[in-house]
Formats: structure tokens, sequence, C-alpha cells
């Protein structure tokens, strides 16, 4: 089943992963004009001199660019055709052409998201006759996001451990796995844990003078609300004060979705739900079966503004039915 709605009016990224994104990069992908395509009044063209007001995150910007490009090259005459020649067909035979291609629904949402963005910036610009509503898999089309169990995670950590991998002249993953540290601990999400070692948004997370707290301003998190996160656990700590310096060297968006898919190719074969956000599920799990925390603490934890959105992460484990069952 499909659910209908305009993307244009949703927000964006539409799965658990994703990731609301906000990846700095040291330089923004632009979309120059050695494309084949020379049309002035091209879709390319038209995206490539509107990027900026049309995605104002980088992160999101320079993903979406990207696929954008999939789709004009799909079609070799995608490049020579006016803005206003495309239409329902030619984003129906994209779509398929994903489906037929084995791409994941959550991955085909993602594309359709930036395809309905761009020709819904257009419309309101009046460069475009009409609105754009695209067919969108819906949540209950997909499993939910799942939690990693810790054997799973022991087998993440010996990947990543054993992976070296060069990245701008480091070897080795192992800022990967402190990265699964901190998501599975405290919650936190991607961009966030970037912040630590890099602009977000023009904001860094940053140690209290105790570190008994990591201080997440407004800006980095995807609520635009600014929270603090617990850093009592020496685990934790010392992955944050890692990172701190790994990624001001080692990180890019390109980089750490080649290297997670990658394990998750190796580990989890064909399992679309292994993300790097499932991570944050498991934190949430783990607060809620293991720690006993309540549903208020937990959003406060993960930055959530209802508590309604803290229910889809937590999922109740076999032992904790059990143990609730035995104290009844």
């Amino acid at each position: 089943m499909l659910d209908q709605y305009n993307l244009f009016d949703t927000p964006e990224n539409h799965t658990a992963d994703t990731p609301s994104h906000t990846v700095v990069t040291p330089s923004s992908h632009v979309i120059e004009d050695t494309k084949p395509d020379t049309n002035t009044s091209g879709l390319l063209a038209y995206v490539t001199a509107n990027q900026q007001l049309i995605w104002e995150s980088e992160t999101h910007r320079n993903r979406s660019l990207k696929q954008l490009e999939k789709f004009v090259e799909f079609d070799p005459k995608f490049a020579s055709m006016e803005l206003t020649d495309f239409g329902t067909d030619e984003i129906d035979a994209f779509t398929l052409h994903l489906l037929n291609a084995g791409k994941s629904h959550a991955t085909i949402n993602r594309y359709s998201a930036t395809i309905s963005r761009v020709f819904n910036y257009a419309y309101n610009k009046r460069k475009y006759p009409y609105p754009v509503k695209i067919e969108f898999y819906s949540e209950k089309d997909r499993n939910r996001i799942r939690v990693y169990s810790n054997e799973e995670l022991a087998k993440i950590k010996d990947w990543f451990l054993a992976d070296k991998a060069s990245s701008f002249g480091h070897a080795g993953s192992e800022w990967m796995w402190d990265m699964c540290i901190v998501a599975s601990k405290s919650g936190m999400r991607r961009m966030e844990i970037v912040s630590v070692a890099r602009p977000v948004r023009g904001k860094m997370s940053y140690l209290t003078d105790d570190e008994q707290w990591l201080i997440l301003p407004p800006e980095v998190c995807k609520t635009k609300k600014g929270r603090k996160i617990a850093m009592t656990n020496p685990v934790l700590l010392d992955a944050i004060k890692r990172l701190k310096v790994s990624l001001q060297h080692v990180w890019s968006d390109k980089t750490f979705y080649r290297r997670w898919t990658k394990m998750r190719d190796d580990l989890f074969p064909n399992d679309d739900e292994a993300v790097f956000h499932a991570m944050r599920h498991t934190a949430a799990s783990k607060m809620a079966n293991e720690l006993k925390m309540n549903t208020v603490v937990i959003a406060r934890a993960l930055g959530h503004l209802n508590i309604a959105t803290t229910e889809k992460y937590i999922h109740e484990d076999d032992d904790a039915l059990l143990a609730a069952s035995a104290r009844m």
C-alpha cells in the first residue's frame, strides 16, 4: 500500500536513519557547468542556479544534488529537456527503474523527496506549471527499524577495528566504532556526534569544564532545541574525546556511508534495516528495558519533543517481559 501526499510540506528525511542529516563537509557539492547538459533552461541548469535556496542545509544539498544527477542521467534525453517538459511519466519511469534495480523503499523515498522538492520549489517560484505529488512508501510498508543485540554490536566493533581502509591519509575505522559507542550509549544523532569536532549549522557541541555534560546547541539538533548529554559513563566520555580529534581529519559524509555500507554488506547482507540510526533505537531500548528509565526521561535524553515519538524508538525484549511477569 502506498500513501499519497505532498512531500513539499513534509519534514525532510523519511527514514529513521535519515538521516535529518546535517553534515558539514570541507566544501559544498556544487553542480559544475562541465556536465553534458548545456541547456540553460533545463533541470540541472535551474537547480545549479538555485541550489542554496532549495536546500539550506549543506549536507542535505550535497546528497540531494547527487540524487538529482542520477535522475537526469537515467535517460539521455533528460539532459536536454526543458524544466517544464518533465512530468509524472518521467518521474514514474525513474521510480520503476529504482524498484527494478532492487533499491529499498527507504532509498526510493529519499530520491522521491529530492525530486518533489525541486519541482515544488519551481512551482512556488512560478517556473513550473503545477505542484508535484508523489506516491511515497509509508512507514507501515516497512519493518520497524531494528535494535542491535550485544552480539551484533560486538561483531560491528570487531569489523571496524579490523578495517584498515585509509581516509584523508589516516588509516583505520576506529572512529566509526567510536561513533557507534556514542550513538548506542547516548542516543545522539549522527550529526550531533559530528558536531563535537566540526561545525554543524555554524555551531559545535562542547564538554563542560567538569566533563559531566556534553552541551548540544539548538543549531546542531534536528528539533532546533538544544539539550545536554550526561557524560558519566567513562566509555562514552573517552569515545567523545577521541572523536573530537579524529573527526577533524577523517570525516566526510561519503566516507562515513562507504564504510558503513561495506560493514553492513559483510555482516548484515540484504538487511535494509541495519542502518546507523538503529544505534539510536538501541540506546532507547536499553534505557527502557535494562535501565528501567521512564519514557519522559528517555525523551529528554533523545531530544524528542513528543513522547509519542519516543515510544516508537523503544522496543521491548523478551527478557524484560519475563522479568515483569515474574514481579507481578
